[in-house]
Parts: C-alpha cells; structure tokens; sequence
C-alpha cells in the first residue's frame, strides 16, 4: 500500500524516524467523516453523533501509486512523494469483514479497505447513551460516498485520545515513488538525503503518458 506526501519534511521524517501520524477525522478533507449516521431500532428515527469519532484517530493509504488524481490533490501537483509500505508480515489476526489487527509496541490498529457507499449503521440504545462498540465505530468510519472510490483507500485506526505518532518497523517502507513533476536534480538530493540516513530503498520517477492522464 502507497501513502502520498505533499510535505517534503513529513515525507523524510517517516522515513528518518519509522513512524506515521494518526489524525483526528476532523482533520480529513471530507466534511462528512467527523458524522456518525446512526439509525435508533427502538423508535426507527435517525440522528447524526458528531463527536463519537474523537476517540479514533486514523492514518489513510491507497492501493496504489500511480492514480492521477491523487498525485494532484495529496502529492504537491505531481512534485511530491510517495511511500510504500507493506505490513502483511505484522498483522496478527483478523476480525469479522476482513479488518485486520496489527500490534505495534503495544498499540494495537485495526486494518481495512473503505467501502464506498453511503451507510447507517442501525444501533438499539436511547439518544442520550449512545456507546458504540468497536466493530460498530469501524462500520461508521469504513464507509465513504462514493464520490472518492478513485483513491482506493486502506485505512489504519486506532483508539487513542490525541492525535499523534505511533512507530512501525523499519522493514516495512519498501519504496519510494516521485512525481513525475519533481525536477531531477530535487530527486537526485533526496536521494543522497535518504541514503546518509543509512537507508537503501528502491527509488523511482513516473512518467505521464501523453495525452491520456495515465502514469507510468
């Protein structure tokens, strides 16, 4: 899985010190993800919670590295950076509907691709006790319209109450992809930036393919 970078600095720091930042959802660029769509069983009525998800905080990637669309929005207009990861080799087990749990020094994150289409999640309690469980909140925030199915996101959550940073292993950045925009002589610095870092990862620069919006 691929995670874009528009700040130079965010890009190297992930790399220099083997960590990611799970953000708050009011964060996100989508307005919709801070709502929780619950229906109550008990009187058929639906409601919208706003502050459930302030005890989640998530870090997003996307299946791939080569979608144009991101490279525009989240990778400094094709001049930024893209990292891949792989965390097959960390997951411990897997939950109903194919999220995965991963443990990482004790933090424990809970794996799955978005689904795009809209979703309420029906829930039996009053509307002044609404307590969801875990598998109920992943249900809420798996779930965007389908107007952003072109990023292919794969999602990382966790339960904690702050945004903040949470390491992983260094064996899992695998990559490094740059905009097809960078200039060569940018991408050749970066490199000797990331490789003083005692790092050895394959590097690469997309080309567009002329005329028809793809890269290469």
């Amino acid at each position: 899985m691929f995670k874009y970078y528009n700040n130079e600095s965010y890009f190297l720091d992930v790399l220099k010190n083997k960590r990611l930042y799970f953000a708050s959802f009011r964060q996100f660029n989508d307005p919709y993800e801070i709502f929780g769509f619950l229906k109550n069983t008990d009187d058929g009525k639906s409601y919208v919670d706003k502050k459930f998800k302030d005890k989640i905080k998530c870090c997003c990637f996307s299946l791939t590295n080569r979608n144009y669309l991101l490279w525009s929005h989240y990778g400094k207009s094709h001049r930024g950076f893209c990292i891949e990861f792989d965390f097959e080799e960390c997951i411990q087990n897997s939950i109903k509907n194919n999220v995965h749990i991963v443990n990482y020094n004790g933090k424990k994150l809970y794996g799955f691709k978005v689904d795009y289409n809209s979703y309420e999640l029906e829930v039996s309690f009053s509307k002044s006790n609404k307590i969801l469980n875990l598998n109920q909140s992943i249900e809420l925030v798996r779930h965007k319209f389908a107007d952003w199915e072109y990023e292919k996101e794969y999602r990382f959550i966790t339960e904690q109450s702050e945004p903040g940073f949470i390491e992983i292993p260094s064996e899992s950045i695998k990559s490094i992809t740059y905009g097809y925009n960078i200039s060569d002589q940018r991408m050749k610095y970066l490199d000797k930036r990331i490789k003083r870092m005692g790092i050895n990862l394959e590097t690469r620069k997309l080309k567009l393919a002329c005329n028809i919006g793809q890269l290469l």
